[in-house]
C-alpha cells in the first residue's frame, strides 16, 4: 500500500473536503436530492429552518421523505393515512412484502448473517454505491472494527466465500439445503398469491407439484414459526377445487412411482415391507380349481349336461 493509494488519500483529508465530496456523491446518486437543494432549499426560509431543526436535535430520526421538510409535506401524509386504512398494509396471510422479502433472503443466506450476506451482496453489483448501500456500510464498519467479537469478522468471510463459490444464481439455488428450498419455494407462492389466510392443503399441493412431498405438520409448523395465518374454517374445499389440487396431493405410490423423501430423493423399500397379496379365509378353504372356474366355465358345465 502506497501514500496514493486512495483509502490513504480519503484518510488524510479534511473533513469538510470529505463531506464536500460525500454531498457531491449523494447529489449525483440521488436526483431528488439535488433538485431539492435547487428549487426547495435554496427558495424556501421555512425549508432551511425545518431543516436546521432536524440536523441540530441528533436524538430525532431524520425523516423518510424530503417533502417531510416543507409545509406540502401534509397533504402527503393525510393521502397515505388514507391509503394505509383502504388498503392492506400485511396482505401476505398477517406479513407485510418486506417481511416476505426478508423470510426469503434469510433462507438463501442458509448460516450466514443476513444483513451481512446482503450488505456484501450489493457492493459487489457493478457500478457506484447507492446512497443506501453506503449509509448501511457505515453502520456495519462502526460496528465491526471496534468490536471485539470475532464473529463479525466470520461472518464477513463467510459471506465473501459463499458468493464467490456460488456467484452465479444457478449455482446458489443449488447451494439451498432441500428443507431451506421447499420453504423458500412456499414463501414465493404467499408472494405470488396475497391472501387474509392460506390453507395448508394450497401450501402442500404448491410444494408438491414442485416434486417435494412436505407433511402436514411440518407445514402447520413452518407457518406459525413465521406467523402466516392458515385458513383454519371447517370443511373441505369446493369439489372443483378438490379435483384441481387431487393430482398434486396424490403419493407417489399412485402415480406409480417410487416414494420420495422430503429432500425430493427416491427411497428404496425393503421387500419386507412391500404389501402382500391378502387370501382371505373363505378362498384358501375351496379348492384351487373352484377359485379358477368364472361365469364361462358354469356356463360350459350346463351346455355338457344331456
Amino acid at each position: 500500500m502506497t501514500l496514493s493509494d486512495p483509502l490513504l488519500d480519503r484518510l488524510s483529508a479534511s473533513d469538510e473536503a470529505a463531506s464536500l465530496a460525500l454531498l457531491t456523491h449523494l447529489c449525483r446518486q440521488c436526483p431528488a436530492l439535488r433538485r431539492w437543494l435547487w428549487n426547495d432549499f435554496a427558495r424556501g426560509p421555512q425549508i432551511r429552518k425545518e431543516f436546521a431543526r432536524v440536523v441540530d436535535d441528533a436524538a430525532q430520526s431524520p425523516p423518510a421523505r424530503l417533502i417531510d421538510l416543507s409545509d406540502d409535506g401534509g397533504p402527503w401524509r393525510e393521502e397515505l393515512r388514507r391509503l394505509r386504512e383502504e388498503l392492506p398494509t400485511r396482505p401476505f396471510g398477517g406479513l407485510s412484502l418486506r417481511e416476505v422479502e426478508i423470510l426469503i433472503r434469510r433462507y438463501q443466506a442458509g448460516s450466514i448473517d443476513l444483513g451481512t450476506f446482503l450488505l456484501v451482496r450489493d457492493w459487489q453489483k457493478p457500478g457506484s454505491a447507492s446512497p443506501a448501500l453506503i449509509w448501511a456500510g457505515v453502520q456495519f464498519l462502526d460496528a465491526l472494527l471496534p468490536s471485539h467479537d470475532w464473529r463479525l469478522h466470520s461472518q464477513l468471510a463467510n459471506a465473501f466465500t459463499f458468493l464467490r463459490r456460488f456467484g452465479e444464481k444457478t449455482k446458489r439455488r443449488a447451494s439451498f439445503s432441500p428443507s431451506d428450498w421447499w420453504k423458500a419455494q412456499v414463501l414465493f407462492y404467499i408472494l405470488r398469491n396475497p391472501c387474509p389466510a392460506y390453507r395448508t392443503r394450497d401450501l402442500r399441493a404448491h410444494v408438491a407439484s414442485l416434486g417435494v412431498r412436505v407433511s402436514t405438520k411440518d407445514m402447520r409448523r413452518f407457518c406459525g414459526r413465521h406467523g402466516i395465518r392458515r385458513d383454519v374454517r371447517a370443511g373441505r374445499p369446493p369439489k372443483t377445487e378438490r379435483s384441481r389440487l387431487a393430482p398434486a396431493l396424490q403419493t407417489d405410490e399412485q402415480r406409480g412411482r417410487a416414494p420420495r423423501d422430503q429432500a425430493g430423493r427416491a427411497v428404496r423399500r425393503s421387500p419386507s415391507s412391500m404389501k402382500q397379496p391378502q387370501i382371505r379365509p373363505n378362498q384358501q378353504s375351496r379348492p384351487a380349481k373352484a377359485r379358477g372356474q368364472g361365469g364361462g366355465a358354469r356356463a360350459h358345465d350346463l351346455a355338457a349336461e344331456p
